[in-house]
Formats: structure tokens, sequence, C-alpha cells
């Protein structure tokens, strides 16, 4: 069995991510591709995460693939959050992972969260139906709407619920707000036209079938999409473990263990020095992988939930326990990872920004000592990221 550096590898997936000055790329749709999907759970990630990868990267080209071209497509996918996937590429992603998130499943979340809220409106199969149906009637007679404007239209949708079944505590919100997002969530609707700056969270609905009416999700059957989905996840962050692989999809480890069976003739296991294995790989990866070179001084400044940092259940190729503690499950995150620094692949720190009225904060904080020409490329590329995220003067403390 090959074996490996860790510093090899983590060369070899920065390369793959884009994440090098050699490697960046001027294809925003090859960039998604090439990492599986872009997390797009909040509204900047995505934006922060191509600007990392793009050459000359400009806000409104992603929003010309999405919007315009409809090239790329929000899609609630892996570990139940929104990516930006590749449209051709729907399908395997939308198949892989419905099935916690599909109708059934949206009727019983509901009717809990009407118990907690001692209402007593129950859903079924045919009543939540009935309203999808009214809403896409409202839809393709009015045009795009917002989540406001479809509910102030239907009665039913103005019950509130708890935010979260789970946390009830969290506060409370209109059952449509839910209903709509079960929709974006089963491929009835699509989400596009965001309202305001690239960080708004405000968005219009059309029908999926207005929207892209050459594209069936539904054209793949579940087992196909998932051995795609886990090839496509070992091409672009191979080498990785059965249970990375299993947390990165949703899949049970078992079922897992079965896809990569199936598939066993496209893979080879490695082993990384320093990491219990063993790590699989696509076969035909091997050699660009044997070829790498490891190189040193690469900073990259990522957003909290990009892809490179995802994309594993075990972070321990990303630095000591330490460091993966302080970068991930923080309190302030709500249990999530922190805007990440790297130097060559590992995580040496964390870094948000604040936008003040003249002036872009951007705030670092280093786990570790580097050295002093490694800082002075994080306060470069710190200063070029805090003039993407605005116009006004950037200081970094």
């Amino acid at each position: 069995m090959n074996e490996f550096s860790l510093e090899r590898v983590n060369q070899f997936v920065l390369e793959k991510h884009h994440l090098t000055p050699a490697s960046k790329e001027s294809d925003i749709v090859k960039v998604v591709k090439d990492i599986c999907a872009l997390h797009a759970t909040g509204a900047p990630i995505p934006y922060l995460s191509l600007w990392n990868r793009v050459k000359d990267f400009k806000k409104e080209q992603l929003n010309e693939e999405l919007y315009e071209k409809k090239t790329l497509l929000k899609l609630f996918c892996m570990r139940n959050t929104w990516h930006i996937v590749a449209v051709d590429q729907s399908p395997e992603f939308f198949k892989a992972t419905l099935a916690p998130h599909g109708f059934e499943a949206q009727v019983k979340y509901l009717n809990k969260a009407l118990e907690q809220s001692n209402l007593l409106a129950r859903f079924t199969d045919r009543k939540l139906r009935e309203i999808h149906r009214k809403i896409l009637d409202i839809l393709s007679k009015k045009g795009p709407l917002g989540a406001r404007q479809i509910t102030d239209l239907i009665p039913e949708l103005q019950l509130r619920i708890p935010y979260s079944v789970d946390k009830p505590y969290a506060g409370h919100f209109r059952i449509g707000q839910r209903i709509i997002s079960g929709m974006c969530f089963t491929g009835l609707l699509a989400q596009v036209n965001p309202k305001g700056s690239w960080k708004s969270r405000l968005y219009e609905y059309v029908p999926m079938k207005e929207w892209l009416p050459d594209l069936n999700l539904d054209s793949l059957n579940e087992s196909e999409a998932k051995k795609r989905v886990v090839l496509h996840h070992l091409s672009s962050f191979g080498p990785a473990t059965e249970e990375d692989v299993a947390w990165w999809i949703g899949l049970a480890k078992g079922e897992t263990r079965e896809i990569l069976g199936v598939v066993n003739d496209q893979l080879e296991r490695v082993r990384i020095q320093g990491l219990d294995g063993p790590f699989i790989v696509l076969r035909s990866d091997l050699d660009a992988l044997e070829r790498c070179e490891s190189q040193e001084g690469q900073v990259n400044l990522l957003p909290n939930f990009d892809p490179y940092v995802m994309g594993y259940k075990n972070r321990l190729r990303f630095g000591p326990e330490e460091n993966i503690k302080r970068a991930f499950f923080t309190r302030r995150t709500g249990g999530f990872v922190e805007a990440t620094i790297l130097v060559d692949g590992r995580i040496v720190g964390i870094w948000d920004y604040k936008e003040q009225k003249d002036a872009t904060l951007i705030r670092l904080s280093l786990f570790e000592k580097v050295d002093r020409d490694v800082l002075a490329k994080i306060n470069a590329e710190a200063r070029a990221l805090g003039k993407f995220i605005s116009d006004k003067e950037c200081k970094i403390c």
C-alpha cells in the first residue's frame, strides 16, 4: 500500500480545489464541479470561496451563472444544507440526498411543530399537496415572489411555529416559510433573484419547471445518484476515509461501504503518514498524487464552511487537535466552523470581518507562531480580501 506525507496530500487537495496560484481558474462552473459544490447556507460564503479560487473574481460573475446563464443552481442537499451545484450535475446531488428531507419527512416535521405550538391544525399528505399547488399556481400567475408575499396571499401559511422543533426556545416564524423551503428541498421551487447586496438572505421563488424547464431532477435513480456522488466526493477530496465519505454525503456507514464495494475497481487504498487510515483515492488520481510536490508558504483565508475544510469528518489532516478544536464547533458560531487561515493547507488560525462606516476591519487570530515571511503573506491576503468585501479602507487587527 502506497504511503504519502501529509504535506504532499494537502498540496494535492489544495491544487484540486484551485487554492494555489497555479491552479486558479477562470471558469466558475468548472471550479464548482471540481470541488463538488459550494456551501451556500450563509449568503456571503460562496462569493468568498470563489474569490479564493477564481482569477480576478467579481461578485457579479456568480450571480450571472446562477440567475442569467443558469449554469448553477442552489440546491438543498449534503447534510441537509444549501449548496450551489452545476445544473447538469444537480440530479445526482438531489436524488442522493433527498430522503432525509423528502415529502413525508416534511409532513412529520410540520405536525410536530404545530403540536409544540399547541395548535389543533394538522397536515395530511393531501392537505400539504393542496397548499403546494396553490403556491405554484400563484407564482405561475404573478411571477417571482418573496416568501412574505407568498404567505400573505394564503391564510394557511400564516400560522406561527417554532423556528426549530429541536430548539423551541429559538423563536417562531410563519409556517409558510418552512413550507416554501420544503418545496425547494423537494425540487418544486427554485430560490432566485436575491434582494439587496451579495450578503442578502432575501430571495424570490419560482416554480423549478419554469426556471429550468429542461431539467429533470428525477432523471437518476437513488442508487446511481449515490454512486456518482461518492465518486465525485473522492475526486474532489481524496485521499479520504470511508467515514469521511459517509459523513460528507450523509449516508450510513454500511451503505457507503456497499457503494465503495461496487466501484472498487476505480479505487486505490493508500496511507498518510501520521494519520489513521487507510485512505481511499481514485485510481485515476494516483499518478497525479505521486507526482505532486509539496510547497511552502501557500496562504489562504477561507470563509466558514468552505468546501476544503468541510470535506472530512476527521480534520486532523489540517493540524494539531488543539487547533482543530479552536476552529471547529466553537460557541461563537453555534457549533460550526470558523473562517480559517491556512498555511500550506493547515489551519493556523481564524479570521473574521466587520464593516465599519469608513473601513473594513479584518480580525486575525493565529493559533501558532509563523515566520515573518508567512505573516506578511497573511496580512497581504487579508488586505486583498478586505478590498473584495468592500471598497473601504482595510484595517487589520
